[in-house]
């Protein structure tokens, strides 16, 4: 089976995981280079070394009427997925929180999806609610979030091979612990206190497993009124 796999690189333009990578896979796996699209989400931002320039890209899909920047690059990367309709979309993050590496997915009954979290060595998995991102605008798509300090050879020397056994239809580790996001942690009903007992994808007592919480921008940005999302269900599964 062809697989045509657009690789979204830097829509946060101080996320390093998707230009490192690139990198990587152009050194060390040239033949798989050939096969990848690369597509940088957010150049302007990335030769700025910021998150976004003036609104966040991850957020900017599916604007009727784009007016910033991002909103802009993000119709732009829009047409071009529907131009080229790639097999699968793989969107590239890091983070500053301490969690585990994690792939998310918007929907667990795509088949396109299905295989490639069967491919994947990554266990947890955030299932998410399209929210003007890039999930709004790819029907079968996968993202990697991974903490800064996970940033290293092995980690993308892992994703080639997830890649590769997507490809041949493979599997990596079929058993995967499914989170599936369920809202935010507002800052108006969580004390600082209480937000600091957070531990990313362990059960608290609140009721919830935390998700995207700590060290991040979310935290100490007085424009975003959460600390983080949360996921109320947790369920193993094995594909």
């Amino acid at each position: 089976m062809k697989n045509n796999i657009l690789v979204i690189c830097a829509q946060h333009g101080n996320e390093k995981l998707g230009p490192l990578f690139k990198e990587y896979v152009k050194k060390h796996y040239p033949a798989l280079f050939c096969l990848l699209d690369f597509m940088t989400g957010n150049p302007k931002a990335l030769k700025m070394g910021v998150r976004f320039t003036d609104t966040d890209l991850n957020r900017s899909y599916g604007k009727a009427s784009p007016k910033s920047y991002e909103e802009r690059r993000a119709s732009v990367i829009t047409s071009y997925i529907r131009r080229t309709s790639p097999t699968l979309v793989l969107d590239m993050h890091t983070t500053t929180t301490t969690q585990p590496n994690i792939l998310i997915v918007a929907d667990t009954s795509d088949e396109v999806v299905t295989r490639y979290l069967r491919a994947s060595h990554i266990t947890h998995v955030l299932q998410v609610e399209p929210m003007n991102d890039l999930t709004t605008v790819s029907p079968h798509f996968v993202a990697y979030e991974v903490p800064n300090d996970a940033l290293n050879e092995t980690l993308y020397e892992q994703i080639c091979r997830d890649i590769l056994r997507f490809q041949k239809g493979q599997k990596g580790t079929p058993s995967k612990e499914v989170f599936r996001m369920s809202g935010k942690i507002m800052k108006k009903e969580v004390s600082e206190d209480v937000a600091n007992t957070f531990v990313n994808f362990s059960y608290h007592p609140l009721g919830f497993y935390p998700i995207l919480t700590g060290e991040n921008s979310y935290r100490y940005s007085s424009s975003v009124p959460y600390f983080g999302f949360k996921a109320n269900e947790k369920e193993i599964i094995t594909l």
